[in-house]
């Protein structure tokens, strides 16, 4: 690991994006309980390829050096808010793509990068994995002029260079709330700050995901009643997942850009908003709303539990 130590660098965005994902309050109170991360109080497997000066560093084999550790210890979401500036598929997007095929029942995210005010053909790489979702930024509620149906501004745009649909959804990234790091100052008691990236929104969605196949889903029997049922326990793909997510989305109205102008956006898919904005109780049986997802079991050829895989997915 390039910098296996206890110290975030200044900018604190390792942390910011492990605390949106998975953070937990140390006291919750009425007044810091919405600080908490999508999916609060999960458990984290951390990969530090960041030095000392916020360089990242990553080895050139992610399939055996990168991503098995943390299946190892029981992660089967990884999350990625980092990327390059290639606009090409390279070993990384080939190693993500590897990872998931060789491992089914995991899921990698990667941020689809911050470079849209360039216009098309900003999404690089690894964010052209086939196999991962990647991920775009939406506007939020926490600034008074910006709407849940705008895409943010600096929001990468595809299509990848084979002609695929990029980012594949979008998710709130502007002014998102989170732990800040607490910079070697030998405290670790996290205060709170606002960022903004499509890292944020990537780290938004590791969380749903991690609520989708882990305690409010699929491992607890929650389909197709929406009450925990354990002869309805399934053991998800990442292929499942990635499919619920993108049949999820909504549509978004606009691509914004900087100087206050906009694009006006139809139907998804496109590349700007990709499928639309995750919004899960649109497919699952979430109260009061009913599934919109039909789902068949199959065996699993790789576990004893069963799986589902994304040709069962009806919507």
């Amino acid at each position: 690991m390039a910098g296996a130590d206890a110290i975030d660098v200044g900018s604190g965005h390792g942390t910011h994006c492990a605390g949106s994902a998975a953070g937990n309050c140390a006291a919750p109170s009425a007044q810091n309980i919405n600080f908490r991360g999508v999916a609060y109080a999960a458990k984290l497997a951390i990969y530090d390829g960041g030095s000392a000066t916020g360089a990242l560093s990553f080895p050139s084999n992610l399939q055996l050096r990168m991503f098995p550790p943390g299946y190892k210890a029981g992660a089967r979401v990884f999350s990625n808010s980092w990327g390059s500036n290639q606009y090409s598929y390279t070993f990384m997007d080939a190693e993500f793509d590897g990872f998931m095929f060789l491992q089914p029942d995991a899921l990698v995210l990667v941020a689809a990068g911050n470079t849209g005010a360039n216009g098309f053909r900003t999404v690089f790489s690894p964010s052209l994995s086939e196999n991962a979702l990647c991920v775009g930024a939406s506007q939020s509620l926490r600034v008074s002029t910006h709407r849940v149906g705008n895409v943010a501004q600096f929001s990468a745009r595809g299509p990848s260079p084979d002609g695929r649909i990029k980012p594949d959804l979008v998710a709130p990234g502007m002014m998102v709330t989170s732990a800040n790091a607490s910079r070697g100052s030998g405290s670790y008691t996290c205060t709170v700050v606002s960022k903004s990236g499509t890292s944020m929104a990537t780290a938004v969605v590791a969380g749903a995901v991690a609520l989708l196949r882990q305690k409010n889903f699929f491992l607890e029997g929650r389909y197709p009643s929406g009450v925990p049922t354990a002869t309805d326990a399934l053991m998800p793909t990442g292929a499942l997942l990635k499919a619920l997510l993108i049949n999820s989305a909504v549509p978004m109205s606009r691509y914004m850009f900087a100087n206050g102008s906009f694009v006006t956006l139809g139907l998804p898919p496109d590349n700007y908003q990709g499928f639309g904005r995750l919004q899960l109780d649109t497919v699952l049986h979430l109260a009061p709303n009913n599934p919109s997802a039909y789902l068949s079991a199959t065996p699993c050829p790789w576990r004893r539990k069963k799986c589902i895989p994304t040709s069962s997915l009806y919507r």
